[in-house]
């Protein structure tokens, strides 16, 4: 067993990791070995049919009389319910809801692959207490509501519809259809859009994204069944190639912020399904509420620690380095060496051994242009 393994890590991506020089390794194994071992746990369990029936909705109550009022009572999370018929065709259909008690809430129109989070996919709309629409996760300000009382029209509005507009129960046999999803307490599994990845890596810049990307392919070149795909999105690539890829399924986005951009404003690129966000190098938030990784090699930076407060709620650190000190004990001295006035180096004959970190640096005491001198390090114990 590899020291990998001994962590938890996957065999196949142990493996891999082996088999690369340690040299190579980049700081973004920090997050690239986790995001390839979730993902790839996660299409397993889908393959295998684990968690598809849905997670109890045990906090949401419906009345058993009429069945129209509605009432959350967990604080920490969203529970919905669906109602048991719904109108299609032609038409433009009315209903009417009236707040009863505090607490966040939303109602809308879904279709049957929509997910009870109403307004935060591709098949419904979402409304808040106060009139505010949400789209695709993306919502305006609401009011703070929690039990809900419903009104099909089988009883009069407080506020009637406008000209055109038919109550729901009121809607013809035609138009009128039974809801196929049953179950009281079940909440239908998401619906899994081919361009919604599961994990989105932003670099800053073309050259950081490719090296990101080349990392993952070697990391995960030993898992199969299922494989992982990936798509690099960044500018200077045709835009065609990588749309016509993510609409035939990717799992990781690697990518820089112009071309991302781009993608997501246009709907190319789904955030639905996104479980991991990665900002790299990270300079300056967006400030939206995602699961984030920040890493950092300035980790007790004042700056680093301000901005992670800023942008996380309750930021989990994991310092794999220790904060650097210096004992009380220990004089430090700097003499600098200027190697074009001092050649002695030139004349060495055995060099001092080191721990051979740059043992393969080009390496050429000929050279007298300033600037390409290069000599072997000496390490202290």
């Amino acid at each position: 067993m590899t020291a990998f393994e001994e962590m938890g890590v996957m065999p196949e991506i142990a493996q891999a990791v082996e088999e690369m020089d340690w040299r190579q390794l980049r700081q973004e194994v920090a997050f690239c070995l986790p995001i390839i071992q979730i993902v790839c746990e996660t299409l397993k369990d889908i393959k295998e049919g684990k968690g598809s029936k849905g997670k109890k909705a045990s906090s949401m109550a419906i009345d058993t009389e009429e069945g129209l009022l509605c009432q959350s009572r967990d604080f920490k999370g969203w529970h919905g319910t669906r109602a048991n018929k719904g109108v299609i065709g032609s038409g433009k259909y009315y209903y009417e809801v009236t707040v009863k008690d505090e607490g966040l809430c939303r109602v809308g129109w879904s279709t049957l692959n929509a997910t009870l989070d109403v307004g935060t996919d591709h098949e419904s709309f979402g409304f808040g207490g106060t009139g505010k629409k949400s789209f695709r996760k993306q919502f305006d300000s609401y009011g703070e509501n929690a039990e809900l009382k419903f009104n099909f029209g089988d009883s009069s509005f407080v506020y009637p519809p406008q000209d055109g507009y038919v109550a729901v129960s009121k809607a013809p046999k035609d138009c009128l259809m039974n809801s196929t999803i049953s179950g009281g307490s079940s909440v239908q599994s998401k619906t899994r859009y081919p361009n919604a990845p599961y994990a989105i890596i932003i670099e800053p810049s073309r050259e950081l994204a490719e090296q990101t990307f080349d990392q993952i392919k070697k990391f995960k070149k030993h898992l199969s069944n299922p494989d992982i795909s990936d798509l690099l999105v960044i500018g200077g690539a045709s835009a065609k190639v990588q749309v016509d890829a993510l609409m035939s399924g990717i799992d990781i986005v690697v990518g820089t912020p112009g071309r991302l951009e781009d993608l997501i404003s246009t709907g190319n690129l789904d955030l639905s399904s996104c479980r991991f966000f990665v900002l790299d190098e990270c300079v300056t938030p967006d400030g939206k509420r995602l699961q984030m990784i920040v890493c950092s090699a300035t980790l007790h930076s004042f700056d680093v620690k301000k901005m992670a407060e800023k942008l996380m709620h309750f930021p989990t650190w994991i310092d794999l380095k220790g904060q650097d000190s210096v004992p009380d004990t220990v004089h430090h001295v700097v003499h600098i060496v200027d190697p074009r006035n001092d050649t002695v180096w030139k004349q060495l004959r055995n060099h001092i051994r080191t721990d051979k970190v740059h043992d393969k640096d080009p390496l050429n005491h000929n050279v007298e242009t300033p600037g390409e001198y290069r000599i072997n390090p000496v390490f202290g114990d």
